[in-house]
């Protein structure tokens, strides 16, 4: 008897842990042209996400939204890469789950700045309880001198965390 309830536990921590997705970030396709993408790493209850831009070229602005589940995770802090240059004016709120984000440079006559591929934000969070959390990036555009906005294709992706 005690052979089979050993047996049945194990079967039974099997089918649980099978159940529960490990910790971790995973990544949606890539998008193509003038995009923002979030990558991720995580250890268990706290998580790194980094927002990379690519092709964005040169802009006088740069704002985009990421949304996540603020039940499962909290926005720790926010943070812009300097990508808009020297005297850039930058903006992050943060309003439960939507994380804000942008910036423009100071002024017309500062003109634009070529903002080369990689990091434009990173996002320290943390877990609120264990579970499964839609990382999307929306709104994103950048503006040019000229006033006019080019909208950008975005991916984020599915983070897990564990409870605190």
């Amino acid at each position: 008897m005690r052979r089979l309830m050993l047996g049945w536990s194990m079967v039974v921590a099997a089918a649980l842990g099978a159940c529960m997705p490990s910790p971790g970030f995973v990544e949606d396709a890539p998008p193509v042209g003038p995009s923002l993408r979030v990558t991720g790493v995580v250890d268990d209850t706290h998580a790194l996400l980094t927002v990379e831009g690519r092709e964005l070229g040169r802009v006088f602005g740069l704002s985009f939204h990421v949304l996540l589940d603020d039940a499962l995770v909290a926005v720790v802090a926010p943070e812009q890469a300097p990508v808009l240059g020297e005297g850039g004016l930058l903006m992050e709120r943060v309003d439960g789950g939507d994380v804000a984000l942008g910036g423009s440079r100071p002024a017309r006559e500062a003109g634009e700045v070529d903002v080369v591929d990689g990091a434009v934000a990173t996002l320290e969070l943390r877990a609120r309880a264990a579970g499964v959390s839609r990382v999307d990036i929306v709104d994103a555009v950048t503006r040019r001198l000229d006033g006019s906005f080019i909208p950008l294709a975005a991916a984020g992706g599915t983070l897990t965390l564990e409870a605190p």
